[in-house]
């Protein structure tokens, strides 16, 4: 992703710097990253981050996790698979990945969101070490 400061104990979308691939142009970049899911169908979302700062002490952790949003006149908001990282010493970085399938109706969304314990880490700027993929797989 982008490098971004990530506010310590705070829900903070991630902003990826790039997209690689994007048929049928259903990603929005920038500040509102998001897969706006083109059709009805069942799909498998995976993600990855890589969280880095000079304060991660021992027991600092970072939840990384899907927020998917639906289509209703009042839109609601669901967690999905949440995951962690957390350390047990002294460390420059955490990584963590998710991975989900997730029925969706055209028109929802869904983003990737970190909640750092530790204050204004970064996250890595190496594209292999932070990502997200999406496929329909029905």
């Amino acid at each position: 992703p982008a490098t971004t400061a990530l506010t310590k104990l705070v829900d903070n979308q991630i902003e990826f710097a790039s997209i690689l691939w994007d048929n049928g142009s259903n990603w929005t970049a920038g500040s509102s990253w998001e897969f706006t899911a083109p059709e009805d169908g069942l799909y498998e979302f995976s993600a990855a981050l890589t969280v880095t700062s000079a304060t991660i002490g021992a027991g600092t952790y970072v939840y990384a996790f899907f927020k998917h949003t639906d289509t209703a006149a009042s839109p609601t908001t669901t967690e999905l698979a949440r995951s962690w990282s957390t350390t047990q010493g002294i460390a420059t970085a955490m990584f963590v990945q998710n991975h989900t399938i997730y029925q969706m109706l055209a028109g929802e969304t869904i983003s990737y969101w970190a909640y750092p314990s530790v204050g204004t880490p970064v996250t890595s700027t190496d594209q292999d070490k932070s990502w997200m993929t999406v496929r329909r797989i029905s």
